[in-house]
């Protein structure tokens, strides 16, 4: 996948199915699609569970592709009460995801490990629609915001909420990362 520094991360509408799907798009074009693996969009405990509106103890099981079907990477979430996702990245770099919103700190995180090192911190406002990324010597990686889209894309996308990932360094060898981590804040904090 071509590299951007805007990104804007949008959930189709599939009105017949029961999966996840995104779109990534950027300079007005889809530069990516995001699908949920059918071991989890069709497991019988995850559809029960969504049945009753209990959303956060699905598990989830996502692909990240180039606009050619091309694997990038996969982001997993276990079944149960976790906030914890794991990213496999295309060259099987494993990452650990952990989403926090609390009650006596009215902001929200995401924290990145790549085996037991922290490498990235995310910090988000109370209702999650910003957020800021940045590695360990304090340095801005990207930023996420739930946001509207530009008029001229209006046509691309039709309904849900979207999130433009400004990614400021594109060569970054956490690019891929970047885009699970604003599929994360979606589904943890806004799904």
């Amino acid at each position: 996948m071509e590299n951007y520094s805007v990104l804007y991360l949008k959930q189709e509408n599939r009105f017949r199915s029961q999966s996840k799907n995104y779109r990534l798009a950027s300079n007005e074009k889809v530069v990516g699609i995001i699908e949920e693996d059918t071991s989890s969009s069709r497991d019988t405990i995850n559809r029960l569970l969504k049945s009753i509106s209990l959303f956060a103890f699905t598990s989830v099981d996502l692909n990240i592709m180039t606009k050619k079907n091309e694997l990038i990477g996969e982001l997993k979430k276990q079944k149960g009460f976790s906030n914890t996702y794991t990213y496999r990245s295309f060259d099987e770099e494993i990452y650990s995801i952990e989403a926090k919103a609390g009650l006596s700190d009215p902001k929200t995180s995401l924290t990145i490990y790549s085996g037991d090192e922290e490498i990235i911190k995310g910090k988000g406002d109370f209702s999650a629609y910003r957020f800021e990324f940045f590695d360990n010597n304090n340095s801005l990686l990207m930023s996420v915001k739930k946001t509207t889209l530009p008029s001229s894309l209006k046509n691309f996308f039709d309904s849900f909420d979207v999130y433009k990932i400004d990614i400021k360094d594109p060569l970054s060898p956490y690019y891929n990362l970047f885009i699970a981590l604003g599929l994360i804040i979606d589904l943890n904090f806004h799904g």
